[in-house]
């Protein structure tokens, strides 16, 4: 009777490791465990009673070197059972946080990132610390933990580097948007310049003019150089930032 109940439970063990299941069913697969556990202990019990009455039977009844190693047997699959189960608590535990990162990252770590990334560690810390507590246990993988914190360290990276564009861009358009008022300015002093003929004995003041111009143009054409390099750096998906600095690039060169 115990061997039949630790081999289906055996099954429904195997059966519960091999979801993962979704973040919502985190506190189902929590009772789950208890509950599986519950019913190993139950039969654990069963087996030391019957333990004690094999002993009390001795030596000599017939069968009973037989029955005391089923019994043994049944309590070395008791003990695996328990064994499998410790770590899928454990190993639901650590999910709960795995979950935790996916969901930010999903959204956008936005001012969570420090917090995301402590996490994570958090997480690495937490299974090299579940992988040495349960060494040697047969499923040394219950609920795909390594493959899942692989996918959130994957979509936490992904996140902070989406963050960082983003980042980047907007500096890139705030100094874009610099560079255009500096020109703005420098084009109507050219104007203002241009339409003064000026007399004879101004000819110096104004060589002097536009060569002050022609440096102040120049600055901001270094700024842009360096500018368009950052903006390149960017690749594709940063909308408007290319559009504005070609257009500063045109007046620089005007």
């Amino acid at each position: 009777k115990c061997q039949n109940k630790l081999e289906d439970l055996q099954k429904r063990v195997n059966e519960f490791q091999e979801q993962t299941g979704d973040p919502s069913n985190r506190n189902e697969m929590s009772d789950t465990t208890q509950q599986l556990a519950a019913e190993v202990k139950v039969v654990a019990d069963e087996l030391k009673m019957l333990k004690d009455e094999m002993d009390s039977l001795g030596d000599e009844v017939k069968g009973s070197d037989e029955a005391k190693q089923k019994v043994e047997a049944c309590v070395g699959l008791g003990d695996q059972l328990s064994k499998q189960l410790d770590a899928s608590r454990d190993a639901v535990e650590i999910l709960r946080d795995v979950d935790d990162v996916c969901q930010a990252a999903e959204k956008g770590v936005g001012d969570d990132r420090d917090a995301c990334q402590e996490k994570m560690e958090k997480v690495k810390k937490a299974h090299k610390e579940f992988l040495s507590k349960h060494d040697g246990l047969e499923n040394t993988d219950p609920h795909q933990l390594a493959s899942q914190i692989e996918k959130a360290q994957f979509e936490l990276q992904a996140a902070c580097d989406k963050q960082d564009k983003e980042n980047a861009a907007a500096s890139a358009q705030a100094k874009a948007r610099q560079c255009q008022a500096k020109l703005a300015d420098l084009q109507d002093r050219v104007k203002e310049f241009q339409e003064r003929a000026g007399d004879p004995s101004s000819r110096d003041e104004m060589s002097d003019t536009t060569q002050k111009l022609d440096d102040e143009v120049k600055a901001v054409q270094e700024e842009l150089e360096t500018l368009k390099s950052e903006v390149d750096s960017l690749g594709d998906g940063v909308t408007g930032v290319d559009e504005q600095v070609e257009t500063c690039v045109g007046l620089g060169d005007q």
